[in-house]
Protein backbone atom coordinates (compact mmCIF):
# COMPACT_ATOMS: atom_id res chain seq x y z
CA UNK A 1 0.00 0.00 0.00
CA UNK A 2 2.78 2.46 0.89
CA UNK A 3 5.86 0.95 -0.70
CA UNK A 4 4.98 0.43 -4.36
CA UNK A 5 2.32 3.02 -4.87
CA UNK A 6 2.85 6.51 -6.21
CA UNK A 7 -0.68 7.48 -5.17
CA UNK A 8 -1.44 6.51 -1.60
CA UNK A 9 -4.93 6.09 -0.22
CA UNK A 10 -4.23 8.11 2.93
CA UNK A 11 -7.84 7.80 4.05
CA UNK A 12 -7.48 4.03 4.21
CA UNK A 13 -4.07 4.23 5.92
CA UNK A 14 -5.44 6.64 8.52
CA UNK A 15 -8.45 4.40 9.15
CA UNK A 16 -6.21 1.37 9.69
CA UNK A 17 -3.91 3.26 12.07
CA UNK A 18 -6.85 4.68 14.00
CA UNK A 19 -8.34 1.20 14.34
CA UNK A 20 -5.08 -0.12 15.75
CA UNK A 21 -4.68 2.97 17.94
CA UNK A 22 -7.98 2.22 19.66
CA UNK A 23 -6.49 -1.14 20.72
CA UNK A 24 -3.33 0.33 22.25
CA UNK A 25 -4.69 0.50 25.84
CA UNK A 26 -5.59 -3.20 25.73
CA UNK A 27 -2.30 -4.14 24.11
CA UNK A 28 -0.42 -2.12 26.73
CA UNK A 29 -2.17 -3.88 29.60
CA UNK A 30 -1.51 -7.28 28.02
CA UNK A 31 2.19 -6.46 27.63
CA UNK A 32 2.44 -5.41 31.28
CA UNK A 33 0.77 -8.68 32.31
CA UNK A 34 3.44 -10.55 30.34
CA UNK A 35 6.18 -8.74 32.29
CA UNK A 36 7.54 -6.99 29.22
CA UNK A 37 10.09 -4.31 30.15
CA UNK A 38 8.35 -1.05 31.00
CA UNK A 39 10.72 0.95 28.80
CA UNK A 40 9.90 -1.23 25.80
CA UNK A 41 6.17 -0.81 26.32
CA UNK A 42 6.48 2.94 26.72
CA UNK A 43 8.79 3.13 23.70
CA UNK A 44 6.33 1.17 21.58
CA UNK A 45 3.48 3.46 22.63
CA UNK A 46 5.59 6.55 21.87
CA UNK A 47 6.48 5.24 18.42
CA UNK A 48 2.83 4.46 17.72
CA UNK A 49 1.92 8.02 18.72
CA UNK A 50 4.58 9.24 16.29
CA UNK A 51 3.10 7.00 13.58
CA UNK A 52 -0.32 8.59 13.99
CA UNK A 53 1.23 12.04 13.63
CA UNK A 54 3.11 11.32 10.39
CA UNK A 55 0.18 9.41 8.90
CA UNK A 56 -2.10 12.37 9.54
CA UNK A 57 0.46 14.58 7.80
CA UNK A 58 0.47 12.24 4.75
CA UNK A 59 4.23 11.75 4.97
CA UNK A 60 5.08 8.54 3.16
CA UNK A 61 8.77 8.17 4.05
CA UNK A 62 8.26 9.08 7.70
CA UNK A 63 5.32 6.67 7.91
CA UNK A 64 7.49 3.85 6.61
CA UNK A 65 10.24 4.78 9.08
CA UNK A 66 7.78 4.74 11.98
CA UNK A 67 6.39 1.38 10.91
CA UNK A 68 9.92 0.03 10.85
CA UNK A 69 10.53 1.32 14.38
CA UNK A 70 7.34 -0.36 15.58
CA UNK A 71 8.26 -3.67 13.96
CA UNK A 72 11.60 -3.55 15.82
CA UNK A 73 9.66 -4.11 19.04
CA UNK A 74 8.01 -7.33 17.90
CA UNK A 75 11.09 -9.58 18.37
CA UNK A 76 11.63 -8.05 21.82
CA UNK A 77 8.06 -8.81 22.82
CA UNK A 78 8.21 -12.34 21.40
CA UNK A 79 11.53 -13.04 23.10
CA UNK A 80 10.13 -11.98 26.46
CA UNK A 81 6.98 -14.08 26.09
CA UNK A 82 8.77 -17.28 25.16
CA UNK A 83 11.00 -17.39 28.24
Amino acid sequence: MLVNSEKIDWTNVKTEVETLYSSIPTITLDLYKLDIAKEDILGFNKEFDNLTIVVNQNKKEETLNQLSKLYDYIPKFIENTTK
